[in-house]
C-alpha cells in the first residue's frame, strides 16, 4: 500500500490559480474526489 505519492507540474504559467481534486484507488475501489484545493503560482 502506498502511503503518500506525488506528482510534478512543470512548465505552468506564472500568477495562474490551478484547482484539483484527489482520487484513491485501491483493491477496496474508487474513493469519492477530495474537496478542491487551489494553488496560485
Amino acid at each position: 500500500m502506498a502511503l503518500e505519492t506525488h506528482a510534478l507540474l512543470s512548465n505552468q504559467s506564472q500568477r495562474r490559480e490551478i484547482e484539483y481534486r484527489v482520487i484513491g484507488v485501491n483493491s477496496a475501489g474508487i474513493s469519492v474526489p477530495s474537496n478542491t484545493a487551489a494553488v496560485v503560482l
